[in-house]
């Protein structure tokens, strides 16, 4: 459709500058087609996750130990205690060689810790110093759903699970809004705003993680609408997913345009910008 004279490729090894400039354009009209899509229905998914309390520790040096579900801990000065759901996500080092930070999900929590105090294995056996509360615990929800690409901040809701003992164990249907608080705005990371219950605002980090206030008091369902991951197209064997068959001439015309635009070919550049709309406007009104 460029009207290039070119052998097909098979390989992207030693590639014509020509061959290198058009399958550049190629995975780039993929990318960028994806990116403009708003109204696709199909790109746009629920998530629902079970948010446990949770609590940053950092392994204390010299300790082997690796935190597992049913352990409870006590804290050297306050005496605080909780019981280990799971380590929700080792964020870096490892716990045996005494590097580990982590967020650990809890249940019944006594007392309230203080921040950098050891902690130690009570039960069910005993081990010291195992590592220290350094603060409150965040969500990666990048981590905890696969494709995810961009969350629709004012989709988010909370409600009861209905679950178990760690759970808040109810059979009302009582989802209500989480309401979006920008972090330069967000005032509850220090101990005078530590509030423990159903969570009724949420913020997001620079590094995409999220905080709840008031904190996780027993586990609860967030639920979120997110549009899914961009796929991207690299290798010779890679397929196109994401742009019903019907209309993948989309592709084609955006990287004939961007060639066109690259060469300086006005009347080619003309020609596929209309073929492009036409498909990108009909496929626009079957997703």
């Amino acid at each position: 459709e460029s009207g290039a004279d070119l052998d097909d490729v098979t390989s992207f090894a030693n590639l014509t500058p020509l061959q290198d400039v058009l399958k550049n354009y190629t995975a780039q009209a993929y990318k960028d087609i994806q990116l403009d899509r708003k109204s696709w229905e199909n790109k746009h998914k629920v998530a629902n996750l079970i948010v446990s309390p949770r609590v940053y520790v950092e392994a204390e040096a010299g300790s082997t130990y690796t935190p597992v579900a049913n352990d409870v801990f006590n804290g050297d000065d306050t005496d605080a205690s909780f019981t280990v759901i799971s380590v929700a996500q080792l964020i870096s080092g490892t716990w045996a060689a005494g590097t580990a930070k982590a967020y650990i999900n809890y249940s019944d929590l006594s007392g309230q810790w203080k921040f950098n105090e050891l902690f130690d294995q009570t039960s069910p056996g005993s081990t010291s110093n195992v590592f220290r509360v350094k603060g409150f615990g965040r969500y990666d929800f990048d981590n905890d759903v696969s494709g995810l690409f961009m969350p629709d901040l004012n989709s988010f809701s909370v409600q009861s699970t209905g679950g178990a003992t760690a759970q808040t164990n109810t059979v009302d249907f009582d989802s209500t809004p989480l309401v979006f608080v920008p972090r330069n705005l967000w005032p509850y990371d220090d101990y005078a705003t530590v509030t423990y219950g159903r969570p009724t605002y949420f913020t997001r980090s620079a590094e995409g993680h999220y905080d709840f206030w008031p904190r996780p008091d027993q586990q609860y369902v967030v639920r979120f609408y997110y549009e899914s991951a961009i796929h991207e197209l690299s290798a010779t064997t890679d397929t196109q997913t994401e742009v019903p068959p019907d209309f993948q001439d989309v592709i084609v015309w955006l990287a004939v345009r961007y060639y066109a635009d690259y060469d300086r070919k006005q009347e080619l550049w003309r020609s596929a910008n209309k073929r492009y709309n036409f498909y990108k406007t009909k496929m626009e009104e079957y997703l």
